[in-house]
């Protein structure tokens, strides 16, 4: 009776553990880079935490492009956007409101998903 008690305590521990690293991985700054048929472009996010109680987030996305028309380059250009969102520790997912974006990290391979852009994180 006593070793269920023990190996369950220590399970919920872990789990604990598990899910507070994934939480404290989310903060940092991540890179992407994209070439295509009509323009080549690199992304920074850099997201924070804003309040750990509700899992609030700010994610800052800035972006430099270069638009390919006729097979030319044109002058870069620049865009930057800000959005809140909340982490969900179940399913690993940063959804932002009320522009709905989903985030899905994985820190075995220090990447994160925006749809079927992959970002490499750089920096905690």
């Amino acid at each position: 009776m006593n070793k269920r008690i023990y190996l369950s305590v220590v399970t919920a521990v872990l789990l604990s553990a598990c899910q507070q690293s994934l939480q404290d991985y989310v903060p940092g700054t991540y890179v992407s880079e994209n070439e295509g048929q009509f323009s080549i472009s690199k992304d920074t996010l850099v997201i924070s935490m804003v309040d750990d109680q509700s899992n609030a987030y700010r994610i800052v996305k800035n972006s430099a492009y270069r638009k390919i028309r006729n097979g030319k380059l044109k002058p870069q250009e620049f865009d930057s956007k800000t959005w809140q969102g909340t982490y969900d520790e179940k399913s690993h997912v940063l959804t932002t409101s009320p522009e709905v974006k989903s985030f899905l990290f994985f820190p075995e391979k220090r990447t994160l998903m925006l749809g079927k852009r992959e970002y490499q994180k750089i920096e905690e």
